[in-house]
């Protein structure tokens, strides 16, 4: 009822006013900032309108804040733009000239340099800009960028410090001319080499050619390694990179006799992990060749290699220690699987989907010999019964199981699970027909924790 009364209303407006004129009396923002801007007036700066406190925290701002790259330390400051973004760094750079000597600092190292999310951008040109600033880069990923020949020389020859590059799915960066008759010609721009030209280096160049810390690579599905490295260009980097420890060479067609040559020759004693996933070219003569030198892979990805079958397979489980093998539809036997069982006491992972040719006796020869698997998978193999889960549930502490498209696979099978395995965490029973509801049910009852997959 107070605020309502229009004697209330003047009251306010009066002092509106009156507060309008003390402004305008005091005068200069330098009266304002002395009296409210004083630490002993904090309280009473807090007080006043909006405008007045806006007032104060700008000349105070200017008087003591400044710009951080000024009042900072040049250590701390490059210690803040480590935890910066690529692009919002390069934005920062634009602000001011002390602020471009800070992101250009040679002291500004970027550990981990992720340009994925920026492949639409990254083209041979802007690597061959951005290559002072990698020079104590120890992960690149430059996953399907545009890339060509010569970039990834100049990358190998000035990334010192390298320890792991991926340059899977990378697209050959090199403009087309179409001609008035229709046929589709590439030019070759002044960073580029044409296909075939990746020059090998003199023996007295090669240390100095490519980062002598380097241990992952990865050229998984490259068009730039299939067009313009080609195998030769592949050989090279390899011989030049001895110290690697992980290597994949998925979906490569160029990948052939002299690729693995160049692996037994180079890094077999330090090699740890191997993808040659979808080669078409890799033959048993090549997995003999590999087997002996490499004693110390222990992760080992043959997917959709049609031209290996169990002589290779065998050879391989007799020499390396393996402890990841991944045979996905290949020509595999019962005959590889009882190799294994004898030689690879550590197995702890097994991808056996679309092998139509292993059985229940493989399967529990698996269970007998690699006591240590916890993730199988058998998607597909339509041959394997009841016993060879039994066996396995009984020998094997399982934690993850692919039983998809098992159609011979019944109730017996999930309660020997439910019995012998509570560290089970995933199941795929998609398309086993024979297993009931209920004994899911149960199975989910008794495993808390599992997640099965049925759809």
């Amino acid at each position: 009822e107070i605020v309502q009364r229009d004697g209330f209303k003047r009251c306010i407006e009066s002092l509106h006013k009156a507060w309008e004129q003390q402004r305008i009396k005091l005068g200069s923002e330098s009266h304002l900032r002395e009296k409210y801007g004083n630490r002993l007036f904090h309280n009473v700066a807090a007080l006043q309108p909006s405008y007045v406190k806006l007032l104060i925290e700008t000349n105070h701002a200017r008087v003591q804040g400044r710009d951080p790259a000024v009042v900072l330390p040049t250590a701390v400051t490059l210690r803040m733009l480590m935890f910066l973004d690529i692009p919002a760094a390069c934005l920062l750079s634009c602000v001011s000239k002390r602020w471009h000597q800070i992101c250009y600092n040679p002291n500004l190292i970027r550990v981990k340099w992720n340009l994925r999310r920026h492949k639409e951008v990254i083209n041979s040109k802007t690597v061959k800009c951005l290559i002072p600033r990698l020079h104590g880069v120890r992960q690149l990923n430059l996953f399907r960028c545009k890339l060509t020949a010569e970039a990834i020389r100049l990358i190998m020859r000035n990334c010192k410090s390298l320890r792991e590059l991926d340059l899977s799915y990378t697209v050959c960066d090199k403009p087309h001319i179409i001609d008035l008759t229709g046929d589709t010609k590439r030019e070759t721009s002044p960073m580029e080499v044409a296909p075939g030209e990746f020059k090998t280096p003199a023996p007295t160049e090669k240390s100095s050619l490519y980062p002598p810390e380097l241990e992952a690579l990865n050229l998984r599905k490259s068009e730039v390694v299939e067009e313009d490295l080609k195998e030769e260009g592949v050989v090279e980097i390899l011989r030049g990179c001895p110290n690697l420890r992980v290597l994949n060479l998925g979906m490569l067609q160029c990948v052939k006799e002299k690729t693995i040559d160049a692996i037994v020759e180079t890094m077999a004693e330090n090699l740890e992990e191997l993808h040659l996933n979808s080669c078409p070219n890799i033959r048993n003569d090549e997995l003999v060749k590999l087997a002996e030198p490499c004693k110390a892979l222990r992760r080992l990805y043959l997917d959709m290699c049609s031209k290996i079958n169990d002589f290779g397979i065998t050879a391989l489980a007799r020499e390396c220690k393996l402890e990841i093998l991944s045979l996905c539809a290949n020509r595999v036997s019962d005959n590889s699987l009882n190799a294994i069982a004898q030689h690879c006491k550590n197995l702890k992972q097994l991808e056996l989907s679309f092998c139509y040719l292993v059985t229940t006796d493989g399967v529990k020869d698996i269970a007998k010999g690699c006591r240590n698997i916890t993730h199988l998978n058998l998607c597909l193999v339509d041959m394997i019964q009841d016993d060879a889960i039994e066996t396995l549930a009984s020998c094997c502490d399982l934690v993850e199981l692919n039983l998809r498209g098992c159609t011979h696979i019944t109730d017996k099978s999930l309660e020997a699970l439910a019995t012998h395995c509570p560290n089970l965490r995933v199941l795929h029973l998609l398309g086993c027909e024979k297993v009931s509801a209920s004994t899911v049910a149960v199975l989910q009852q008794r495993i808390k924790n599992v997640k099965i997959i049925i759809w």
